[in-house]
């Protein structure tokens, strides 16, 4: 049996050492989880550009990132971007709140899709829409930030909100939310901190969004066909020059020319 002052010597010692190994061993602070093989990728020329590039990656077998053939030209929020809360860690400068007008950066699961139609259109879970399907965007609803079936609920937890998820049977009706992915930004529904944030289609009369992003048919088309559920997809929404000064510590792929 050891004595006291040979135990208190070991403990000390493996303490020793650990704090060591904690001073010398590099942080690894890469965002992507470790289960996550495909990428959407969207960067913009700053933190007030309301356009940004998509570009797309998957994981090979060697653990190394190799480019999509899906490129795009997107739309996002009006008032540029702001910090969101997703897979990183908290950033210094501007949050996301609620009614900003402005796209969350940073690194978010894509969860799901959602869309008008009765069946889905990719092999990502799905959620058909109905006329009473609503996104809370009220920070004081304890639904904030969630979909719900309005009808479901006392109209103190749903009045007025905005976010009618069948924008085709709306009073100005139009085809942004015929199919969308969901991003998950804000996933503890933090009050006032954002909500309802989605990839969608992108309707030719609107030069911005509330803070989604917005593609063109097309592209929307051949990103529901490319993304796996099994690959755990996640997007990345960064300024251009904030997605290199991260690159290494996050572990990021080379942006393609």
């Amino acid at each position: 049996m050891l004595s006291i002052q040979r135990l208190l010597q070991k403990t000390y010692g493996c303490l020793s050492m650990a704090f060591a190994l904690m001073v010398v061993t590099p942080q690894v602070n890469a965002v992507i989880p470790g289960e996550s093989q495909q990428l959407v990728v969207v960067t913009t020329d700053g933190w007030d550009s309301t356009t940004g590039q998509l570009q797309t990656f998957t994981l090979d077998g060697n653990e190394r990132w190799q480019p999509g053939a899906l490129r795009s030209q997107v739309t996002l929020g009006r008032s540029g971007l702001a910090w969101g809360i997703g897979l990183h860690p908290r950033q210094d400068g501007q949050q996301k709140l609620e009614g900003d007008g402005k796209a969350p950066a940073g690194m978010f699961r894509l969860s799901g899709s959602f869309g008008a139609a009765a069946e889905p259109q990719g092999a990502m879970p799905y959620l058909a829409m109905r006329k009473n399907h609503y996104c809370i965007d009220i920070p004081s609803s304890p639904l904030y930030n969630q979909i719900v079936d309005i009808s479901k609920y006392p109209k103190t937890m749903t009045k007025g909100s905005t976010e009618p998820m069948r924008r085709d049977l709306a009073a100005s009706p139009d085809e942004s939310y015929r199919r969308g992915l969901f991003i998950d930004h804000n996933p503890r529904n933090q009050p006032g901190a954002g909500s309802c944030i989605f990839m969608h289609q992108l309707v030719p009369a609107k030069t911005a969004t509330a803070g989604c992003t917005a593609l063109p048919d097309a592209d929307l088309t051949a990103l529901f066909a490319w993304l796996k559920p099994e690959l755990k997809p996640v997007y990345l929404l960064l300024p251009a020059t904030e997605y290199q000064a991260l690159r290494a510590s996050w572990h990021l792929p080379a942006l393609q020319p």
